[in-house]
């Protein structure tokens, strides 16, 4: 786990960069970085802004402990095949410091999720997956693979800053039957990445619930992960029918494994997605049209 502390001094987060406290105090004060203050009024920056603030400035860490992360090795991150590889080793053999620190390590270097999530996590999880159909590995620890790469990727949702206050909302989540979890919680941390303000409602959740939900939040993006389906002629109707019910001003978009070219055709929607790279793309265009006057990360 990462540290506890959120918030740091300018001493320990200059530590962390491996520069002077008089020129991470300058940055502050030429809001390069956003800073709270304490009652006595001393600086203190969360370790989600110091991160954001090292991949806009394309800055590494001297010392990642100093603000409570693990090691980054870049030297590890060079090839996407390789590190697929080192993952799913360390996924299969419940090695969870190794996952951590690496998909740290690409996070804090200026990986764009979409990619971390598409070319390593996918990749990582389609190899698992063939294992376990050709019985190469037992069930047990497919799904320990899964729990750990979503405990490591709800710690990684930390490292990323809240939107602001009046930001757009989007939601999702995944349908009745499908208790597939980290494909919406990846929508999540890229919607929230891009400044929405993004809830992943979980998996396993009927059309009534996610019609409640709508009415509550009023989001401009609602989302569906579709990962699997058991009953598809029953998920048309009761899709469809969901659809027609949404308001006029949510935008319903959708993804997953389970939607082949034939159940796309069937099914009606605002967009479909193939992979996470278009989620990012399609929530970044929405954000851009739709708040024209709120600027985008």
């Amino acid at each position: 786990m990462i540290g506890d502390q959120a918030h740091f001094s300018p001493r320990m987060v200059a530590r962390a960069i491996g520069v002077s406290e008089s020129s991470l105090k300058r940055w502050c004060d030429q809001g390069r970085l956003d800073i709270t203050k304490t009652a006595g009024g001393h600086r203190r920056l969360s370790r989600a802004e110091v991160v954001r603030f090292l991949r806009q400035a394309n800055l590494s860490l001297a010392d990642p402990e100093a603000i409570g992360l693990p090691k980054i090795d870049s030297d590890a991150i060079r090839d996407d095949p390789v590190v697929s590889e080192t993952i799913k080793n360390a996924l299969l053999s419940a090695d969870e410091a190794t996952v951590r620190q690496l998909l740290f390590t690409m996070y804090v270097s200026g990986w764009r999720l979409h990619r971390i999530f598409d070319d390593v996590i996918s990749r990582v999880f389609a190899s698992i997956g063939e294992m376990f159909q050709c019985n190469d590995i037992e069930i047990y620890k497919e799904r320990l693979s899964c729990e750990i790469a979503i405990n490591t990727l709800r710690e990684l949702r930390t490292l990323i800053p809240k939107a602001k206050q009046g930001a757009p909302v989007a939601i999702g989540a995944s349908l009745a039957g499908d208790f597939y979890t980290m494909p919406s919680l990846m929508v999540e941390m890229i919607m929230i990445s891009l400044g929405w303000r993004a809830h992943s409602l979980g998996s396993n959740l009927p059309f009534a619930t996610l019609l409640a939900a709508i009415s509550d939040y009023q989001p401009q993006i609602f989302w569906v992960s579709l990962s699997y389906i058991e009953d598809e002629s029953k998920l048309i109707q009761e899709f469809n029918d969901f659809a027609e019910r949404l308001p006029k001003a949510t935008t319903l978009a959708i993804g997953g494994q389970a939607i082949t070219p034939e159940l796309r055709k069937q099914l009606n929607f605002s967009i479909c997605c193939d992979n996470m790279r278009q989620i990012e793309m399609f929530a970044k265009n929405i954000y851009q049209l739709r708040n024209p006057n709120t600027q985008n990360i």
